[in-house]
Protein backbone atom coordinates (compact mmCIF):
# COMPACT_ATOMS: atom_id res chain seq x y z
CA UNK A 1 0.00 0.00 0.00
CA UNK A 2 1.54 3.71 -0.99
CA UNK A 3 -0.34 6.26 -0.12
CA UNK A 4 1.14 9.44 -2.05
CA UNK A 5 0.40 13.18 -1.57
CA UNK A 6 -2.08 12.71 1.29
CA UNK A 7 -1.63 14.88 4.26
CA UNK A 8 -2.10 14.17 7.62
CA UNK A 9 -2.19 10.73 7.69
CA UNK A 10 0.31 9.85 10.51
CA UNK A 11 2.12 7.34 8.46
CA UNK A 12 0.82 3.67 9.42
CA UNK A 13 2.90 0.90 8.50
CA UNK A 14 2.17 0.03 5.57
CA UNK A 15 2.55 -3.30 3.69
CA UNK A 16 6.08 -3.97 1.88
CA UNK A 17 4.92 -5.80 -1.13
CA UNK A 18 2.11 -7.98 -2.32
CA UNK A 19 -0.27 -10.15 -0.93
CA UNK A 20 -0.16 -8.40 2.59
CA UNK A 21 -2.78 -7.20 4.42
CA UNK A 22 -3.32 -3.47 6.67
CA UNK A 23 -5.96 -2.40 8.80
CA UNK A 24 -5.45 1.78 8.93
CA UNK A 25 -7.60 2.84 11.93
CA UNK A 26 -6.72 7.07 11.38
CA UNK A 27 -8.30 9.46 10.10
CA UNK A 28 -6.70 11.17 6.65
CA UNK A 29 -7.05 14.63 5.24
CA UNK A 30 -6.57 14.97 1.64
CA UNK A 31 -4.11 17.51 0.92
CA UNK A 32 -5.84 19.68 -1.84
CA UNK A 33 -4.18 18.18 -4.93
CA UNK A 34 -5.69 16.56 -7.56
CA UNK A 35 -3.08 13.49 -7.59
CA UNK A 36 -3.69 12.38 -4.09
CA UNK A 37 -3.69 8.97 -5.03
CA UNK A 38 -4.03 5.63 -2.78
CA UNK A 39 -1.60 2.84 -4.36
CA UNK A 40 -3.12 -0.47 -3.84
CA UNK A 41 0.15 -1.91 -5.05
CA UNK A 42 -1.66 -5.70 -4.84
CA UNK A 43 -2.51 -5.48 -0.97
CA UNK A 44 -5.94 -6.29 0.90
CA UNK A 45 -5.99 -3.18 3.07
CA UNK A 46 -8.56 -1.94 5.17
CA UNK A 47 -9.49 1.92 6.07
CA UNK A 48 -11.74 2.22 9.54
CA UNK A 49 -10.97 6.14 9.77
CA UNK A 50 -12.73 9.34 8.16
CA UNK A 51 -11.22 10.62 4.63
CA UNK A 52 -12.04 14.74 4.80
CA UNK A 53 -11.34 17.73 2.73
CA UNK A 54 -8.31 19.62 4.01
CA UNK A 55 -10.06 23.00 4.18
CA UNK A 56 -13.95 22.62 5.12
CA UNK A 57 -15.77 23.83 1.99
CA UNK A 58 -13.09 22.59 -0.68
CA UNK A 59 -13.67 19.76 -2.40
CA UNK A 60 -10.54 17.51 -2.29
CA UNK A 61 -10.06 14.35 -4.62
CA UNK A 62 -8.96 10.78 -4.54
CA UNK A 63 -8.21 8.74 -7.10
CA UNK A 64 -7.72 4.32 -5.78
CA UNK A 65 -4.81 2.62 -8.22
CA UNK A 66 -3.03 -0.67 -8.25
CA UNK A 67 0.12 -0.55 -10.10
CA UNK A 68 0.68 -4.39 -9.13
CA UNK A 69 -2.33 -6.23 -9.54
CA UNK A 70 -4.94 -8.39 -7.34
CA UNK A 71 -5.05 -5.36 -4.35
CA UNK A 72 -8.47 -4.23 -3.00
CA UNK A 73 -8.77 -1.47 -0.50
CA UNK A 74 -11.87 -1.53 1.68
CA UNK A 75 -13.71 1.80 3.30
CA UNK A 76 -15.57 1.00 6.41
CA UNK A 77 -15.79 4.85 7.76
CA UNK A 78 -18.36 7.69 7.26
CA UNK A 79 -15.97 10.02 4.50
CA UNK A 80 -16.88 13.75 4.38
CA UNK A 81 -14.44 14.67 1.82
CA UNK A 82 -16.53 16.57 -0.91
CA UNK A 83 -14.33 16.06 -4.41
CA UNK A 84 -14.04 13.67 -6.95
CA UNK A 85 -13.75 10.01 -6.60
CA UNK A 86 -11.99 7.88 -9.36
CA UNK A 87 -11.10 4.06 -9.54
CA UNK A 88 -8.29 3.62 -12.55
CA UNK A 89 -8.45 0.85 -14.48
CA UNK A 90 -6.58 -2.60 -12.15
CA UNK A 91 -7.69 -1.24 -8.98
CA UNK A 92 -10.72 -2.47 -6.83
CA UNK A 93 -12.84 -0.27 -3.84
CA UNK A 94 -14.81 -1.48 -1.86
CA UNK A 95 -17.32 0.22 0.47
CA UNK A 96 -17.40 -2.15 3.87
CA UNK A 97 -20.61 -2.57 6.01
CA UNK A 98 -20.67 1.07 7.19
CA UNK A 99 -18.74 2.61 5.07
CA UNK A 100 -19.62 5.61 2.80
CA UNK A 101 -18.76 8.18 0.46
CA UNK A 102 -21.26 11.39 0.47
CA UNK A 103 -20.99 14.12 -1.39
CA UNK A 104 -22.13 16.15 -4.75
CA UNK A 105 -19.23 15.55 -6.89
CA UNK A 106 -18.69 12.51 -9.32
CA UNK A 107 -17.08 8.98 -8.89
CA UNK A 108 -15.57 7.77 -12.11
CA UNK A 109 -14.78 3.88 -12.23
CA UNK A 110 -12.45 2.25 -14.54
CA UNK A 111 -12.14 -0.49 -12.22
CA UNK A 112 -14.18 -2.18 -9.64
CA UNK A 113 -16.51 -0.81 -7.44
CA UNK A 114 -18.20 -3.62 -4.61
CA UNK A 115 -21.17 -1.94 -2.51
CA UNK A 116 -21.31 -4.31 0.24
CA UNK A 117 -24.71 -4.46 2.38
CA UNK A 118 -24.26 -1.91 5.08
CA UNK A 119 -22.14 0.52 2.64
CA UNK A 120 -23.51 3.36 0.78
CA UNK A 121 -22.30 5.53 -1.81
CA UNK A 122 -24.48 8.83 -2.72
CA UNK A 123 -22.81 10.94 -5.26
CA UNK A 124 -24.32 13.32 -7.95
CA UNK A 125 -23.12 11.20 -10.98
CA UNK A 126 -21.50 8.08 -11.46
CA UNK A 127 -19.60 7.33 -14.73
CA UNK A 128 -18.79 3.74 -15.35
CA UNK A 129 -16.42 3.35 -17.85
CA UNK A 130 -15.47 0.41 -20.47
CA UNK A 131 -13.58 -1.27 -18.02
CA UNK A 132 -15.24 -0.65 -15.19
CA UNK A 133 -17.43 -3.14 -13.03
CA UNK A 134 -19.97 -2.26 -10.53
CA UNK A 135 -21.32 -4.54 -8.09
CA UNK A 136 -23.84 -3.28 -5.66
CA UNK A 137 -25.19 -5.25 -2.35
CA UNK A 138 -26.08 -2.05 -0.26
CA UNK A 139 -27.30 1.48 -1.29
CA UNK A 140 -26.49 3.74 -4.23
CA UNK A 141 -27.70 6.81 -4.67
CA UNK A 142 -26.64 8.47 -7.81
CA UNK A 143 -27.12 9.25 -11.51
CA UNK A 144 -25.66 6.99 -13.86
CA UNK A 145 -23.62 7.05 -16.96
CA UNK A 146 -22.80 3.42 -17.93
CA UNK A 147 -20.47 1.93 -20.77
CA UNK A 148 -19.18 -1.10 -18.61
CA UNK A 149 -20.91 -3.33 -16.54
CA UNK A 150 -23.34 -2.77 -13.50
CA UNK A 151 -24.58 -5.29 -10.94
CA UNK A 152 -27.58 -3.95 -8.69
CA UNK A 153 -28.06 -7.89 -7.24
CA UNK A 154 -29.98 -9.10 -4.29
CA UNK A 155 -27.75 -12.23 -3.22
CA UNK A 156 -26.87 -15.29 -0.26
CA UNK A 157 -23.66 -14.69 0.98
CA UNK A 158 -20.61 -17.10 -0.03
CA UNK A 159 -17.12 -17.56 1.31
CA UNK A 160 -14.21 -16.68 -0.07
CA UNK A 161 -11.46 -19.48 -0.86
CA UNK A 162 -8.74 -17.54 0.88
CA UNK A 163 -7.68 -14.59 2.15
CA UNK A 164 -6.78 -12.59 -0.97
CA UNK A 165 -10.38 -13.75 -2.70
CA UNK A 166 -13.46 -11.68 -2.80
CA UNK A 167 -16.34 -13.20 -0.93
CA UNK A 168 -19.85 -12.11 -1.66
CA UNK A 169 -21.66 -10.54 1.11
CA UNK A 170 -25.49 -11.14 1.34
CA UNK A 171 -27.04 -7.75 0.75
CA UNK A 172 -30.60 -6.23 -1.16
CA UNK A 173 -29.13 -3.74 -3.58
CA UNK A 174 -30.75 -0.26 -3.61
CA UNK A 175 -30.24 1.74 -6.44
CA UNK A 176 -31.59 5.21 -6.51
CA UNK A 177 -30.97 7.60 -9.54
CA UNK A 178 -31.55 8.06 -13.34
CA UNK A 179 -29.63 5.87 -15.99
CA UNK A 180 -28.39 9.17 -18.09
CA UNK A 181 -27.04 7.17 -20.55
CA UNK A 182 -26.43 3.46 -20.93
CA UNK A 183 -23.88 1.71 -23.81
CA UNK A 184 -23.10 -1.37 -21.46
CA UNK A 185 -24.69 -3.84 -19.52
CA UNK A 186 -27.36 -3.17 -16.24
CA UNK A 187 -28.29 -6.33 -14.39
CA UNK A 188 -30.90 -5.78 -11.81
CA UNK A 189 -32.41 -8.14 -9.24
CA UNK A 190 -32.18 -6.03 -6.35
CA UNK A 191 -34.51 -2.42 -5.98
CA UNK A 192 -33.88 0.28 -8.56
CA UNK A 193 -35.91 3.68 -8.33
CA UNK A 194 -35.16 5.39 -11.43
CA UNK A 195 -35.47 6.59 -15.73
CA UNK A 196 -34.16 5.29 -18.16
CA UNK A 197 -32.98 8.47 -20.44
CA UNK A 198 -30.56 6.41 -22.98
CA UNK A 199 -29.95 2.85 -23.50
CA UNK A 200 -28.00 1.83 -26.29
CA UNK A 201 -26.82 -1.08 -24.65
CA UNK A 202 -29.02 -3.93 -22.36
CA UNK A 203 -30.38 -3.97 -19.24
CA UNK A 204 -31.54 -7.19 -17.71
CA UNK A 205 -33.93 -6.63 -14.73
CA UNK A 206 -35.11 -9.61 -12.45
CA UNK A 207 -36.00 -7.32 -9.49
CA UNK A 208 -38.08 -4.33 -8.97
Amino acid sequence: MQLKQIAAWGRPNAASGPGCGDFYAQNFTLDGLPTNTIDEFGNVSFFSGVFSDAVPGTPDNIVFADSVGGGRATLMGANTYTGTTTIDAGATLIMGAGGSITNASTLTNSGTLRVDAGGAVTVAEIANNATGTITNFGAVAAALNNAGIVNNEFAAPTLAADAKALATPAGDGVWTGDVLSNTGSIFNSGTWTGNVLSNAGAISNSGT
